[in-house]
């Protein structure tokens, strides 16, 4: 098949499962993105000579959850003070009690520069700047998809297939959920 018939069958399919025409189209986007960035992950050594500060080196962050039935669900991700997040969303309980008491977790966003060894301990390092991209790029896909009731992202950095697919409400698949060309 064409590319071009690929992109308008996924317009045709997300549309029917409920995602808007405009956030298919943003997710067109972000998943051509990504495969070029997967392909520059696997075949150029200059890339990884192309590096950068790790992001979390100047600005902490930290992810916050709640349990639910057994599973940590996700309320908010790169909260810079936790202790102001909980104290406006969650006004009757101290971040303290809430943690002890109520289910809820406080952990910190992890860093790049620990998947690439440059973390000592004390310093983080520089990462390839394609792994800020791409990290980036998952970051907005998962913010995207969160506005969507159902539909989960599914990221794979092999660039001989569909490197973001989406695993949707309704079950449909073509290859462990719905190929993003």
């Amino acid at each position: 098949m064409s590319k071009q018939r690929d992109r308008d069958e996924f317009i045709a399919i997300a549309t029917k499962e409920g995602i808007p025409v405009d956030v298919a189209r943003k997710l067109l986007r972000y998943a051509a993105t990504l495969h070029r960035l997967a392909e520059l992950e696997c075949s150029s050594e200059a890339a990884d000579r192309d590096r950068v500060p790790c992001p979390r080196r100047d600005k902490p962050a930290w992810v916050i959850q709640h349990e639910e039935g057994g599973q940590w669900v996700t309320a908010a991700e790169t909260v810079s003070d936790p202790m102001r997040w909980f104290h406006s969303n969650l006004p009757a309980f101290s971040m303290n009690h809430a943690i002890t008491c109520e289910g809820w977790r406080v952990e910190p966003v992890p860093c790049l520069c620990r998947d690439y060894g440059s973390y000592d301990g004390a310093n983080h390092g520089t990462v390839p700047r394609y792994a800020v991209q791409t990290a980036n790029i998952e970051r907005n896909v998962r913010a995207l998809c969160s506005s969507l009731p159902g539909v989960i992202p599914i990221f794979q950095s092999d660039p001989r297939g569909a490197v973001l697919k989406l695993r949707v409400p309704s079950g449909a698949t073509d290859d462990w959920g719905i190929c993003v060309p």
